[in-house]
């Protein structure tokens, strides 16, 4: 958000120093109450002269305990007229009057996702994401940067569905029943071309909406495709993946289980499921 809807100080601030792993960030938008629904958020930004008063709550925010800036989206006008009234901060992590709880979850607890509290914690104007200017702008700021959040979400799992491919692959190697090695198995070597060929189609709806995006074409349509094909094929593998490692599976000893724990994070993360589809339905 810092590069496509930041200031020039702001980037020339941060942006080197967040490229330098000198500085951590994290997005706080989701709230007790409006999770899917973005125009529904509470957390309120009050204007004192040339300083802001915040005040709300936001959950499920990652990496809050560990970062050095929250950007934060706060209503800044009229709760009734919410999309013309976001603005997002840039707040320091330590400021005063702001306290951050880490939320116990099912799987990625590496990096805590967050409860985070604001009680007339006082920020100056100037941490308005892309200056003073866009005071009231940021439903605009959201939509920019949302596309490159999906993006992000599609290659990750990805990633995650090559690695259980893998490891799937290897353990069918090993694995002796009946005399010989499961991946000798006609249905072992079905499930695993399977995992292969869905694969492909994730790589490639992932490049593709990439490539979209980086050549300037609008793209929100095959984001939004991608993002939901890939986040669902993730979890089908995950699971697929606990079949073929069996009892094994189930163990913490070994990573599948793992896997699959992780794998729910992508079905919210950049929006639900549901939320993608009633995207993609609007551009048919």
């Amino acid at each position: 958000m810092i590069l496509h809807c930041g200031s020039d100080s702001q980037k020339k601030e941060l942006l080197p120093k967040l490229l330098q792993g000198d500085l951590q960030f994290s997005f706080a938008l989701t709230e007790p109450e409006a999770g899917s629904d973005a125009r529904s958020i509470k957390t309120s930004a009050t204007r004192q002269g040339d300083r802001f008063l915040i005040n709300g709550t936001k959950y499920w925010t990652s990496g809050a305990a560990v970062s050095d800036y929250i950007i934060t989206v706060v209503l800044t006008g009229p709760e009734a007229e919410s999309s013309k009234a976001m603005s997002i901060f840039i707040v320091p992590a330590k400021s005063k009057g702001l306290s951050i709880t880490p939320i116990p979850k099912l799987a990625g607890n590496a990096y805590p996702s967050c409860e985070v509290k604001y009680r007339n914690m006082s920020v100056d104007q100037e941490h308005i994401l892309g200056g003073l200017a866009w005071l009231n702008n940021g439903l605009l700021q959201l939509f920019q940067t949302a596309e490159y959040e999906r993006i992000c979400v599609a290659a990750s799992c990805l990633g995650g569905a090559e690695t259980i491919l893998k490891e799937c692959t290897e353990f069918a190697k090993t694995r002796q029943q009946f005399g010989k090695s499961i991946i000798k198995y006609q249905a072992m070597q079905h499930s695993l071309a399977d995992m292969a060929t869905r694969i492909e189609a994730m790589r490639w709806m992932t490049y593709h909406a990439a490539w979209m995006k980086s050549v300037g074409k609008e793209c929100f349509k095959e984001i939004c495709m991608a993002k939901l094909f890939c986040s669902e094929t993730l979890n089908d593998i995950a699971r697929k993946g606990m079949q073929i490692f069996g009892g094994r599976g189930y163990s913490m000893e070994y990573r599948m289980q793992r896997y699959l724990r992780e794998s729910y994070l992508s079905l919210y993360a950049g929006g639900t499921s549901e939320i993608q589809k009633n995207v993609i339905a609007r551009f048919l």
